[in-house]
């Protein structure tokens, strides 16, 4: 019975997903809604990923459908390379940045560590904060200025804030104030796993100036080690922050407002279009930025060289996983590592038109 409702309740998606391409009382609507069924089904798409990927449209082809990838299919190919028993390499933020710090790729500087269920707190200088004295201390010793706090296991920019210092206490990105003893609660109750507090990464000046956004843009770079232990680049966009109060360039599909646009890594700039917030459940495309109101297109991506090699090293660093998408800072000085992914979401891979490239590799 269960799996009966399922199955209703998924049509039940798709046919409010084809009246949104096709009115149901217009020529063509029920064709295409036997489309769309058979396509979730035989090809297993979720209705909301097909309808993002714009594949319940009376115009897509079946050669339109095959440039595409679905959640279920990457997955899969996802672990083929990239062994699950190793995912936490990445996945945890702090073992993570250790195996960064062991191997000398640059990483933003790990000002504390927290654990859930763990009286002491620790960093990466040796430093261990038992007492509640001891980590109140911390917040005057070890702190920056500016720091950034994310979950040890999290993904997507959730639960990430970033804050600064203001007299005897702190303000958050929204300029929201923030109690030392409030900050104090928050670490130590932690995550499902604890916190790791970072310093703050400052972008470079042109994106600042491109954007009016001060919020952490990044480079998504897709790499993959191939069987003699060389990498290569396969794909790369650029993740760009739409609003002045947001802090994370994560795309959540669109529902973040966040752009993401494709990089021409011969030129080593921006191509196109970028892909924005959603209208009617569908991207919308942009040539200039939503709050700089710049031309995006052709933006000559800074010390764009040293960004695709600090991505290179990292993958060769981290050749047990194969296939991985690395966020990648770019400061006024360097590129700086942000995060692997080995589960990534094909996302702009799919809009790319490349996905065959990805399934020769299988």
């Amino acid at each position: 019975m269960k799996r009966f409702f399922r199955t209703f309740r998924r049509w039940i998606q798709i046919a409010r997903a084809t009246a949104h391409e096709i009115r149901p009382w217009r020529r063509g609507y029920w064709s295409t809604l036997r489309r769309n069924v058979r396509l979730c089904s035989q090809r297993n798409y979720q209705p909301t990923e097909a309808r993002l990927l714009e594949l319940f449209s009376p115009s897509v082809s079946h050669e339109d459908v095959d440039r595409n990838v679905n959640r279920a299919e990457l997955t899969r190919i996802q672990r083929r390379f990239n062994p699950e028993v190793l995912g936490e390499m990445v996945a945890n933020k702090v073992l993570f940045h250790s195996l960064c710090v062991q191997a000398g790729l640059s990483v933003p500087r790990c000002v504390l560590v927290t654990q859930r269920g763990k009286r002491s707190w620790f960093n990466f200088e040796g430093a261990n904060f038992s007492t509640k004295a001891q980590k109140y201390a911390a917040f005057d010793e070890a702190f920056p200025d500016e720091f950034v706090i994310k979950p040890i296991t999290a993904a997507s920019g959730r639960g990430v804030s970033c804050l600064r210092r203001e007299g005897e206490g702190f303000v958050d990105f929204a300029g929201i104030r923030v109690t030392r003893e409030a900050l104090f609660e928050r670490l130590s109750l932690g995550d499902r796993k604890g916190w790791i507090v970072q310093s703050r990464v400052q972008n470079h000046p042109a994106l600042v100036e491109l954007t009016g956004c001060e919020g952490l843009h990044t480079f998504r770079v897709k790499t993959f080690v191939r069987p003699d232990g060389e990498a290569e680049v396969l794909f790369a966009f650029f993740k760009l922050i739409a609003t002045p109060d947001q802090i994370s360039d994560a795309f959540g599909r669109g529902s973040t407002g966040n752009l993401w646009i494709p990089v021409d890594v011969d030129r080593g700039c921006f191509s196109g279009k970028a892909w924005g917030g959603l209208r009617e459940w569908k991207q919308v495309r942009v040539a200039n930025h939503p709050y700089s109101g710049k031309p995006l297109d052709g933006f000559a991506i800074p010390l764009f060289a040293e960004v695709v090699e600090l991505a290179l090293r990292a993958a060769r660093e981290f050749s047990q996983l194969r296939l991985l998408a690395w966020d990648i800072g770019i400061t006024p000085d360097a590129p700086v590592l942000i995060e692997g992914n080995h589960f990534w979401n094909a996302y702009g891979y799919n809009r790319s038109g490349r996905m065959s490239e990805l399934r020769e590799l299988v």
